[in-house]
This record gives C-alpha cells, structure tokens and sequence, in this order.
C-alpha cells in the first residue's frame, strides 16, 4: 500500500485557494493647521504625537484632524485664550526647546483654568447683577480674588517665558 502524497510547504496553492491580498491604502494629502486642535495640544503636553503639530486632511470629508481621525476620537477647536501659546509653542517646536517646553507649561496651566469648576473663561459664570445683594457680592469679591491668583501665576510663566 502506497503512502499518499504529502504536499512540500514550497509548493504553491490553485489561484482558487490562495488568499486574497488586501489593497494597499494610500497616505492622504495633509497639510499643516495654523492653529492646532485640542486634541493634539493636548498630545503636546504629555509629550506624544506630533508635538502639536496637526494636519488637516487635503480633500476628506471629515473636519477632523489627522491624528484624531487615526485615534478615532472628537477633534475639538482650542479654546481662544490658548491659541497664542499654541502658536509660540509650534514656531519654538524646531528652534528653541526651552521655550517650547514653557509653552507647553503655559498651555497646560491654562487647560487646568479652563477645566475648573467655576471657571473665569466660562462665558456662564459671568457675574450678574440679581436680587440676591449680598450673595453676588460675595461671589464677586472671590471670582475678583480667584483672577488675581490664576493672573499671577501665568506672570509668573511668561516671566518665564522671557
């Protein structure tokens, strides 16, 4: 009785049982944000990603970033107050460190302030005047108290800066 035949690893399988190949996906044209978004600041101050650098997609449908399209998460517009540092932070990326590394200081103090509770950039808690008197003054004089401190404290990081 014969043996049956045992195909070498070498050999090569029909057409009809060779695996499909999958297509090869082409890079997507990007192109530099002015300002970067929330997302990739954020990148920036862990010290990940591209170190604030963010791309927009060239011709996508999507409003996203590169890096939060990869990610698969939200791509968010930096708060108004952060874009100046983000903007010193990317022109000092190639040319200073240090003052890449204070920006990225400033920048997460500021997120720290913004993320506060009773945030002073939260256009809601704004003072108004109300029938409570007494109340509103006090909140008033702790807000006035409170913008004194964060004021002092970002002095003291452009100080820094400079």
């Amino acid at each position: 009785m014969p043996l049956p035949e045992v195909p070498s690893p070498n050999a090569t399988k029909p057409e009809s049982e060779q695996p499909i190949s999958q297509p090869q996906t082409e890079t997507p044209a990007i192109s530099p944000r002015a300002v970067p978004c929330k997302g990739c600041v954020r990148a920036a101050i862990a010290g990940k990603g591209e170190l604030g650098r963010c791309y927009d997609i060239d011709g996508g449908r999507s409003r996203r970033c590169l890096s939060c399209k990869v990610g698969n998460h939200r791509c968010d517009d930096l708060h108004p107050v952060m874009v100046p540092l983000a903007r010193r932070m990317l022109l000092a990326l190639d040319i200073d460190t240090k003052m890449y590394n204070r920006c990225r200081q400033a920048l997460r103090l500021q997120l720290e302030l913004i993320a506060e509770e009773d945030s002073v950039y939260a256009p809601e808690n704004v003072c108004e005047e109300s029938s409570a008197g007494a109340a509103t003054d006090r909140t008033a004089a702790e807000k006035k108290d409170k913008v004194a401190a964060i004021m002092t404290r970002l002095e003291d990081v452009v100080r820094l800066m400079v």
